[in-house]
């Protein structure tokens, strides 16, 4: 099955939804900086059909602070809110918005540092129209389940990915932990990425 790390078009995505259309999931990343309510109102006025919505502000950012306005999110719960929306390893994630990919390009960045390659921003955004598109509405089962991390066997892009899964074996829980050089003693300068996870039983 092919898939799309980069760009993918309307006539590409069409396609393959229609070929995988249980592999497809579709995130609304409109925003607007000053303004945290401008995403969820647009989504809630219209949006590309089977599309879930993601928040600059409360799901691809941590709360503001010393750290910034938009520092990184939590990696254990963006991957849970992932999961949440019904989406795992094997489907093909489209991200898109209305302002040339400014939005959706954190999106898309975010969820490769989870570990998942193939994320890839709609050509035109919210601008191609459904018509174009033809993507049926579709319901979703949604099932909870458990998350955990592994460090990917060879980290996408150099950028110390932390790969998200699905865990068949529950009581088993991430424990994070700073490696030597973000601790201070190693040789490097601390750098952003590189969690190191464990795994050890929970209770």
């Amino acid at each position: 099955m092919m898939r799309f790390t980069t760009l993918i078009n309307a006539a590409d995505l069409r396609e393959f939804k229609q070929s995988h259309p249980k592999n497809v999931k579709i995130l609304d990343c409109r925003g607007r900086l000053g303004d945290r309510d401008f995403g969820p109102r647009a989504y809630a006025a219209g949006h590309i059909p089977a599309a879930a919505y993601l928040s600059l502000d409360d799901d691809l950012a941590a709360p503001a602070g010393a750290a910034g306005r938009h520092p990184l999110p939590n990696a254990g719960q963006l991957a849970a809110h992932l999961a949440g929306l019904g989406i795992n390893a094997a489907d093909q994630i489209v991200v898109y918005d209305d302002a040339g990919g400014a939005f959706a390009a954190r999106a898309w960045w975010c969820i490769r540092w989870l570990g998942h390659a193939a994320v890839a921003l709609l050509d035109g955004g919210i601008g191609i129209s459904r018509d174009h598109l033809q993507l049926p509405e579709v319901q979703v089962l949604v099932v909870i389940v458990h998350v955990h991390f592994h460090r990917p066997a060879k980290p996408a892009s150099g950028t110390g990915n932390v790969a998200c899964a699905l865990d068949p074996h529950p009581g088993q829980g991430a424990v994070y932990q700073r490696p030597p050089r973000l601790q201070g003693i190693g040789p490097e300068k601390p750098r952003l990425g590189g969690l190191v996870l464990t795994h050890k039983p929970i209770g």
